[in-house]
């Protein structure tokens, strides 16, 4: 003897899927955003580094250039 609520079950599974399925590519979907703005915004800040020409003094200094993208 089943209790009512849970009388069909197939729906509330496909119910709960296609929630986690929805939430797990939005969450994609914002991870693959993130990923590309952050590699514009870094791209437009060395692109006015080299037109002030403050990344030519940055490249002269003793330092890897490793370090400098980790430091900006």
């Amino acid at each position: 003897m089943d209790a009512p609520m849970f009388e069909n079950t197939t729906e509330v599974s496909r119910y709960i899927i296609l929630s986690v399925l929805a939430v797990s590519t939005t969450t994609s979907a914002l991870c693959i955003f993130m990923a590309v703005f952050a590699g514009f915004s870094g791209a437009k800040l060395f692109k006015d580094e080299v037109e002030d020409g403050t990344f030519l003094t940055l490249l002269s200094k003793p330092t890897t250039r490793t370090k400098i993208v980790m430091y900006k």
